[in-house]
């Protein structure tokens, strides 16, 4: 016997709204850094000002390890398995 998960297109509409959601901090964090990497006095831009810092990666780790929460908390489990 298989056991199978399923998700409903309720929750799946839930969880892409919940990415975005959740998208809009890390994005701010990162627009954060590049303004203040290209705000300081004497600055010469470079491609490698566009690198995210150590900070912004570990948001981007954060978002996308919520992310995978958020869908495993949405699984169900049929309730009628046969």
């Amino acid at each position: 016997m298989k056991t199978q998960f399923t998700l409903t297109p309720l929750d799946l509409e839930k969880w892409l709204h919940n990415l975005i959601i959740f998208l809009i901090p890390v994005i701010t964090l990162y627009l954060i850094q590049v303004i203040a990497t290209l705000s300081t006095h004497g600055h010469i831009i470079h491609i490698n000002d566009l690198i995210p810092s150590e900070v912004t990666v570990g948001g981007m780790i954060l978002y996308i390890f919520n992310g995978v929460l958020d869908i495993l908390r949405k699984f169900q489990i049929p309730t009628n398995v046969t």
